[in-house]
């Protein structure tokens, strides 16, 4: 969802105020992502928290 917003990594970091290397482990499934911060995730991206977690 983030690559098809055509947003950063980085971009995406400052709009969560998580770490960039986070937002990477995230996506690697390398880290299990708390619904605290699915919730900013899906706000930054401008969607359903349910769409996210997905």
């Amino acid at each position: 969802m983030r690559l098809q917003k055509d947003m950063s990594q980085e971009e995406l970091s400052s709009k969560t105020g998580m770490d960039r290397a986070y937002i990477s482990d995230i996506e690697r499934s390398i880290r299990n992502v708390s619904l605290k911060n699915i919730e900013k995730i899906a706000k930054a991206l401008l969607a359903s928290p349910n769409v996210v977690s997905r």
